[in-house]
């Protein structure tokens, strides 16, 4: 049986008693690792005890088609389960391997025994993934390799079974946020989950106050929107940071750390002309999504006179320490004009 990719995370800290193999399969192999990881841990498996632990290579079973299902029915004195794991490495498998597993599934249910397969390479149109599918005994585990989309879309019906309504910049903010990692992603959930209740809606604000990144990742929107001129998207983004309770002088440093990274660049493009070069060698993290903007900035603010602005900004820190009453109008008023310098 097929797990929907929602519902993985629970089959896998909680593996039900009568399923007696675990397949995974698709392209992310740091996903599929991870996830096996986390099952053994859930099954207790002991891998330095070969009285309850068997590992099967593809190359073993070529030649001893016989192995897998020898392994899986023999049992050692004092033991009480047997754990069998089987890697597949080709996209492909012979007759033999094909025919091992199933007349192992034949055997199903098997009272103490769970056996894992990795084939990473595997089709997944192949008649063998068909045909573990149809098992009631088994659950098939797919890594897909994830973009913004699958992300997205994962996200929406995650909160859909659960009968939570997520506004579209919410949406947007968390999904920048996440990445390959299924582990943290299913933590962050349920932390926006534990933080809204008893709600039935998040909005963009619950997001900010509990995604680790988001705040960063607002900050640099503030950052880019000056750096490409556009003095409207700079208002806004300052205003949302201001709702969202970040500090002038939390906004002011991470925008003087991104001026120095892009004065790096921009002096890059100009020995070079290469945008990629100067991306790379800025020494700046960029998150992927931000990655347009970093570069439209570079071609727009090359001529800038960077260490003067480094010294208006350390100025403007001063200033919005010393009138915390007006800094927000301080920080506003600075980064717009700074805005209409690139324009």
């Amino acid at each position: 049986m097929k797990i929907k990719e929602y519902l993985i995370n629970d089959y896998l800290l909680e593996p039900k008693e009568d399923i007696n193999l675990f397949f995974f399969i698709g392209p992310d192999a740091g996903l599929t690792d991870q996830r096996i990881s986390v099952l053994s841990k859930s099954l207790n498996i002991d891998f330095k005890n070969p009285f309850c632990f068997s590992r099967i290579e593809q190359n073993d079973l070529e030649k001893n088609p016989s192995k897998l299902l020898d392994e899986s029915l023999t049992y050692s004195f004092g033991s009480e389960k047997k754990f069998v794991f089987l890697k597949i490495y080709t996209d492909n498998v012979s007759s033999n391997i094909s025919k091992s597993i199933k007349e192992l599934i034949a055997k199903f249910p098997l009272k103490n025994t769970k056996i894992i397969i990795s084939a990473q390479s595997l089709s997944l149109t192949s008649p063998l993934v068909k045909y573990i599918n149809e098992s009631i005994f088994s659950n098939t585990f797919i890594s897909y390799q994830k973009n913004y989309n699958s992300i997205k879309n994962e996200i929406i019906s995650i909160f859909s079974t659960k009968g939570i309504n997520i506004s579209n910049d919410a949406l947007e903010l968390l999904v920048s946020n996440l990445g390959d990692d299924q582990m943290n992603t299913n933590s962050i959930i349920e932390n926006i989950m534990s933080f809204i209740f008893p709600k039935k809606s998040i909005e963009y604000e619950d997001v900010i106050a509990t995604t680790p990144n988001s705040i960063s990742i607002e900050i640099d929107k503030v950052v880019f929107s000056v750096f490409t001129g556009n003095k409207i998207e700079t208002v806004k983004n300052i205003e949302i940071l201001n709702a969202s309770g970040v500090s002038s002088i939390e906004i002011l440093r991470t925008f003087l750390r991104w001026t120095i990274n892009l004065k790096i660049a921009c002096n890059i493009y100009k020995n070079s002309s290469s945008i990629d070069k100067a991306v790379s060698g800025s020494a700046a993290f960029v998150f992927w999504k931000n990655k347009p903007k970093f570069e439209q900035s570079i071609k727009l603010c090359i001529n800038l006179d960077f260490d003067n602005i480094i010294d208006r900004l350390l100025v403007l820190e001063q200033k919005v320490k010393y009138l915390p009453n007006l800094e927000t109008s301080l920080l506003t008023y600075s980064l717009l004009k700074l805005s209409k310098m690139v324009a």
